[in-house]
């Protein structure tokens, strides 16, 4: 039996199979080659775009309840801790029985008063401790909104690994069905077919693979903004540019570094807790009890009168050391977990910044050069199968090739992305 290449090459030479092969190579450049174009489409639906992503993803109303919810509560503390007790009323009723019997009637209004000022630190601490509340949630909505844009980016990616595994089917079955043709004319091996449609076959294993895990990312994304379209709408559902653009300096995201929810959040606690400090040190300041109030006997005639109250605490066993040295140790814990987050978050950011300029310059130089070399190996191959030279296995070859390397070219341009993203997200960015 004779080998693919021997087979080919005479065939080659015949007009019959000129004809054929200049048809076949025509149709194959009519279906396009080159790099993905995300989100240029015919308009089928409003693809996603990820400002319209995040922005969707922190307006849900269950988000901003579970967020706002916890600083009204962290709130009501501040405005507990500034209001003074309630005043109390008493009324006692006193009843002797007998010949010189009596009856006596108290009624009484107390107010107790702390005149240290203690009471408006609290508050002003309180208020600091819902001020880290609030910064905590604005470090969760960080964390959601980077989590949003990596679901999104990965969407993006498999778009564009499905597009270029499904016009590598195109390529394949145009060649599956020119050399069906010429083996049915004598003038191609059945080995030839088969191994085209074996590839074929592999081909659209592939692209089954990138279209489920495609559907479960997108799945994840929709979750995340609560795009609630059906899973049969057409693609692409989302557009965007999946490389990541130039980055700036090092001290541009060292410079606000200091600047995350989270590191703020432990600024408030610090401050708080200075401030409860301050009102525990006002602990020796007594507390005052003032009445006033109605007294009545009933002795045989009836007479009224007033009543004064006045009490004050000794502070001299709870003078608030306790709460001084509670005050203290938070202020300490507080301060000490802000430079150990700081200190971390600064080696994390110039790791990430590292790896984010390496990533996107890998991606892009990979994308360049490739392209221009998939694009000539594509013509070299062209070229050879006009001439009789190369077999259709060689031009597949090259398609196949340039196909992957779109695919890892994809691949690399999301690894350089969500650098990027960890990267804004490490040194305070994402935060509304």
């Amino acid at each position: 039996m004779a080998s693919p290449r021997t087979s080919l090459r005479p065939m080659g030479k015949t007009p019959s199979f000129n004809r054929i092969s200049l048809l076949f190579v025509t149709m194959i450049s009519w279906s396009g080659l080159g790099s993905v174009a995300f989100g240029q489409a015919a308009e089928q639906g409003s693809p996603l775009t990820e400002e319209e992503a995040v922005k969707r993803a922190l307006e849900r109303s269950d988000l901003r309840a579970a967020i706002d919810g916890s600083v009204d509560v962290a709130r009501a503390e501040s405005i507990r801790g500034s209001l003074w007790e309630n005043p109390e009323v008493w009324y006692t009723r006193e009843q002797t029985y007998g010949q010189a019997s009596t009856g006596e009637d108290y009624l009484w209004a107390t107010q107790k008063i702390n005149p240290s000022g203690s009471l408006g630190l609290r508050s002003k601490a309180a208020e600091k401790r819902a001020n880290a509340v609030q910064e905590r949630g604005r470090a969760r909505q960080a964390r959601i909104a980077a989590r949003v844009r990596i679901r999104f980016y990965e969407v993006l990616r498999l778009q564009g690994q499905v597009a270029a595994a499904q016009r590598l089917i195109d390529r394949l079955e145009i060649a599956v069905d020119t050399v069906r043709k010429r083996e049915a004319a004598g003038d191609a091996s059945t080995y030839d077919r088969r191994r085209l449609e074996r590839e074929l076959a592999n081909t659209r294993a592939r692209a089954i693979t990138f279209e489920a895990a495609r559907e479960r990312t997108w799945a994840a994304l929709a979750a995340l903004v609560a795009d609630q379209r059906d899973t049969s709408a057409p693609w692409p559902r989302v557009s965007g540019t999946l490389l990541p653009e130039a980055l700036p300096s090092q001290n541009t995201f060292a410079a606000r570094l200091d600047t995350r929810p989270d590191l703020q959040a432990f600024k408030h606690l610090a401050a708080g807790a200075e401030i409860e400090g301050r009102a525990a040190s006002r602990g020796w300041v007594p507390e005052l009890t003032l009445g006033a109030g109605w007294k009545s006997i009933d002795f045989g005639d009836r007479i009224h009168g007033f009543m004064a109250i006045g009490a004050i605490t000794l502070p001299f066993l709870d003078h608030g050391q306790n709460r001084a040295l509670a005050a203290q140790g938070a202020m300490r814990s507080a301060q000490g977990e802000h430079e150990w987050v700081l200190a971390l978050a600064g080696g994390e950011m110039r790791g990430l910044w590292y790896e984010a300029a390496r990533l996107r310059g890998a991606a892009r130089s990979y994308r360049e050069e490739r392209s221009e070399l998939s694009e000539a190996l594509v013509r070299t191959a062209e070229a050879g199968y006009r001439g009789g030279e190369l077999g259709v296995l060689e031009l597949v070859d090259a398609y196949r090739g340039m196909q992957e390397d779109e695919t890892r070219a994809l691949d690399l341009e999301f690894q350089a992305r969500r650098a990027r993203i960890e990267l804004e997200l490490s040194s305070g960015g994402y935060a509304p």
